[in-house]
């Protein structure tokens, strides 16, 4: 996965739909200990190294959409989450608000 260069496909934005980016910042923040094989196969330093190298690709992806789907903590829970509303220019700030929104750490 790390050799995988995000930038050079379409719509990458699929990732975030399915929860990618959470995922990977769950994994780099585990403790040691909950990660079976961690001192051999490093997964929460890879984890942490490709959500940094995705994040390009996958903000610029879903800062094309207008709104992003997000599933909930639930199995059965999802949300829309429409970005044009912040501001309807893409700009830092709100670049950076969805970058938040799909990693779990912001919640409009």
């Amino acid at each position: 996965m790390e050799n995988l260069d995000l930038g050079k496909y379409q719509d990458v934005a699929i990732l975030g739909r399915r929860n990618i980016p959470y995922l990977l910042r769950c994994v780099g923040q585990m403790p040691y200990e909950l990660i079976p094989g961690d001192d051999v196969f490093k997964f929460r330093s890879r984890a942490k190294k490709l959500l940094d190298k995705w994040k390009p690709s996958i903000l610029r992806d879903s800062l094309a959409s207008p709104y992003i789907w997000r599933y909930g903590r639930g199995a059965s829970t999802s949300r829309m989450f429409c970005h044009r509303s912040i501001d309807e220019t893409a700009n830092e700030e709100n670049a950076e608000k969805i970058w938040k929104y799909l990693i779990g750490q912001y919640t409009p």
